[in-house]
């Protein structure tokens, strides 16, 4: 017999003799196992040896025994302070609904600007919104120093109380400033944006900005999402509040007078300067009417007595018409009129809510309307016409705005019964929400979601240049067109 077959048979005698040890030697020579086969693999190791192992090393080789990633990145959050800033009275409404419903979810404490709603619900004020703000390029120019030094007040607090989450609401040319201002201090910190800036009006190049510092969007409006879908830039669409705030706040507004006939709703507006501008444009429009109609009922609600102080001058002289004077129910008389003369803005939302035909008005410093015509985007400036994506209320702006032209269409849309029933049928069509959620609940709802999962904001992110570049051509067609 050779030496190598010597050796052979001695190798052979060997396994036969001590199995356990050959076996070791294969399985030596196999790749290591995987994790999942790991707690398999212990059990086999532990009958074979007949040795006890430990608690500690059973749960060593148990992936499922580890906290899951997300639940610790939702109790940072959750014990860290939040930043909110809201720059305007819409947005406290907006930010104290929603910090009453992020409580609900265990998030503890919140700082920031805001106003009356917000502090209710307990977040430290900063700065109140009466200081903040401003309305047109002009304001905006004169307050600038302000708020920069405000911007950076928050920030240095933000990084101070070593701030996780921040959420913008509305007012953009403040809130995208402090987004990248956060953003350079700290790029770990989740910016949310409540309330799009109306980047299909103007300024679409803001999109950039968003891309670069805002990890959620959360959009008033269902056109809004689509527009940042297909930018690239994670968004998703809770609705208008208004769809909840209006039946309980009209519950607790004072009721209207009952009249069977027509009526007309005067809303100027909230501002002392809509106010100055509108009103008196609006008062002669329904005597034009009131004068062809001698049974028709006006009313004017205030949204507080100062402002009706302010407006008592114009006021003077109006006897005849009957006025229905009221303060803080402008709810009641929108849903109470047949067609209302009103200001651009908010309120044309809330009367596309009821249904009702409108004539929207804009007037306001000059060079606040050259320098808007210079960079506006849309044919529309009124919201309900923009949500359905054609007329169905006339504009009118600056000059345009005169007691003849107000009254010609108030006389169209009282004689034309079938004008009226298109346009509240129209008017029916538009989404103002989601169904069945409420829409903070639904904003506090996605912030939960894109908190623990990072790899949504990343994955919406990384959208193709090319892609970016054909949407944006597509949407600016749309919008002008």
């Amino acid at each position: 017999m050779t030496a190598k077959k010597k050796a052979a048979a001695r190798k052979s005698a060997q396994a036969k003799s001590d199995p356990k040890k050959s076996a070791s030697k294969k399985s030596a020579s196999k790749k290591p196992p995987s994790k999942k086969s790991a707690s398999k693999l212990l059990a086999s190791k532990t009958s074979a040896s007949k040795k006890p192992v430990s608690k500690k090393a059973v749960q060593q080789a148990k992936p499922s025994a580890k906290k899951p990633a997300h639940s610790a990145v939702r109790g940072l959050h959750l014990r860290a302070p939040m930043l909110i800033v809201a720059g305007e009275h819409s947005g406290d409404r907006l930010g104290g609904d929603l910090i009453h419903e992020l409580k609900q979810q265990g998030f503890r404490s919140f700082f920031g600007t805001g106003g009356e709603r917000m502090q209710a619900e307990g977040m430290q004020l900063v700065e109140h919104v009466d200081t903040m703000a401003v309305i047109g390029f002009v304001e905006v120019l004169r307050a600038y120093s302000r708020l920069k030094a405000l911007a950076q007040r928050l920030t240095a607090m933000a990084i101070e109380k070593k701030v996780k989450t921040v959420v913008l609401i509305d007012y953009p040319g403040f809130n995208l400033r402090i987004a990248a201002m956060l953003k350079e201090a700290d790029p770990d910190i989740f910016i949310v944006y409540l309330v799009s800036p109306q980047i299909w009006a103007w300024k679409y190049g803001r999109i950039h900005t968003i891309r670069k510092h805002v990890d959620l969007m959360l959009t008033l409006f269902e056109f809004e999402k689509e527009i940042y879908d297909s930018e690239g830039v994670p968004a998703e669409w809770i609705g208008h509040p208004m769809v909840n705030r209006i039946p309980e706040e009209l519950k607790r507004q004072s009721p209207v007078t009952a009249h069977r006939g027509t009526s007309l709703g005067l809303l100027p507006g909230s501002r002392r300067s809509e106010i100055r501008l509108l009103l008196p444009a609006f008062l002669e429009a329904a005597r034009i009417l009131k004068e062809r109609h001698p049974h028709l009922h006006i009313r004017l609600p205030f949204v507080d007595e100062r402002l009706r102080e302010f407006a008592a001058p114009f006021l003077e002289g109006s006897e005849a018409l009957g006025l229905e004077i009221s303060v803080g129910n402008s709810l009641a008389v929108m849903e109470a009129s047949d067609i209302i003369f009103i200001a651009s803005g908010t309120a044309t939302l809330e009367a596309a809510f009821f249904k009702k035909p409108m004539v929207i008005c804009y007037r306001s410093h000059w060079l606040n309307v050259f320098i808007a015509s210079l960079v506006m985007r849309t044919r529309f400036i009124g919201l309900p016409n923009l949500l359905a994506g054609e007329q169905v209320a006339l504009e009118l702006l600056q000059n345009e705005v005169t007691p003849a032209a107000i009254a010609e269409e108030g006389e169209r849309l009282l004689k034309k019964k079938s004008e009226r029933e298109r346009i509240i049928r129209r008017l029916s069509e538009i989404p103002f929400a989601p169904k069945k959620k409420r829409p903070a609940r639904l904003a506090v709802e996605y912030i939960e979601r894109y908190l623990t999962r990072p790899d949504l904001t990343r994955a919406e992110k990384s959208v193709s240049t090319s892609r970016v570049g054909s949407s944006k051509k597509k949407v600016a067609s749309e919008t002008v067109k």
